[in-house]
């Protein structure tokens, strides 16, 4: 079978209803979703890397809310996750290390500072009280003492990730950082708000592709804009995608639940807000 890149796939786009005072406060919407991988041998960091290393992620937000929760992943790792630090605030900017000190919050679970995530797990942080606008870019931070293989990442994240070696998740600024264009071990982030959520699906333009490193203009980025600036339509916009490479074949850098699979979007793929 062909696979066909275009049209692009808009799945889940559900109209819920209206929704309790209770429903808001419980309910869970996907913000922004990363699909997971295996990288391929180019795309691997080196464990030296990752070992007794900080790594900060930034983000870009389709929705707002007052509250945030976190999913990390081991996806792929035959090993424990282990993270002895990990923070979440809001970022200066796209493309900078730098985050707003007085909005920098620890990620818990289950109340604990240090992490620990099975093989082939993912966890979802305890609730944070950091309000975010729609369309606010977040920099997670964590201390790894060392990265499990295989690595669970994505790799065409166009958007710049941090590694400084020791302990610096606390730090305003990663001076001397190193800089990577992959997210390792980062699967979603939630806000407390009831609201259906857009799951765009596609090939590598749908992640991005010739959109440009910091810039967050990928096509389902302005779509998650236009419907934010009209009253009727403010809803999320999640995104998961397919290699046009390797969409017709049984092999790929994610699970094989179908012939042709070759990532997953781990976190919240739904339309309806989640509990």
């Amino acid at each position: 079978m062909r696979w066909s890149g275009w049209p692009t796939i808009l799945a889940l786009m559900a109209l819920s209803g209206p929704t309790s005072a209770r429903d808001a406060r419980d309910a869970w919407t996907t913000s922004w979703a990363s699909a997971q991988q295996v990288p391929t041998s180019d795309n691997v960091a080196p464990p030296s890397m990752l070992h007794d290393a900080t790594l900060r992620q930034i983000v870009h937000l389709s929705r707002g809310g007052p509250t945030i929760r976190v999913l990390l992943s081991n996806r792929f790792g035959d090993e424990q996750l282990k993270i002895d630090d990990a923070r979440v605030a809001r970022a200066q900017a796209p493309g900078s290390s730098a985050i707003v000190a007085d909005t920098d919050h620890a990620l818990t679970i289950d109340g604990r500072r240090d992490i620990v995530i099975a093989p082939g797990a993912e966890m979802f942080s305890d609730p944070v009280p950091l309000t975010v606008a729609p369309g606010a870019n977040i920099a997670i931070s964590v201390h790894l003492a060392a990265a499990p293989q295989p690595q669970t990442s994505h790799s065409a994240a166009r958007s710049s990730s941090f590694v400084v070696a020791g302990s610096h998740a606390r730090d305003t600024i990663l001076t001397d950082a190193v800089t990577t264009k992959h997210w390792f071990y980062l699967a979603g982030v939630d806000v407390a708000a009831a609201a259906p959520v857009v799951v765009a699906i596609g090939d590598s333009i749908t992640d991005g592709y010739a959109s440009g490193d910091d810039a967050n203009a990928r096509w389902p980025d302005a779509l998650a804009a236009r419907l934010r600036a009209d009253p009727n339509t403010r809803i999320g916009v999640s995104r998961t995608w397919a290699s046009a490479a390797t969409a017709s074949l049984p092999t790929g850098s994610g699970p094989a639940s179908s012939p042709g699979s070759t990532a997953t979007c781990s976190a919240s793929a739904a339309s309806a807000p989640r509990s």
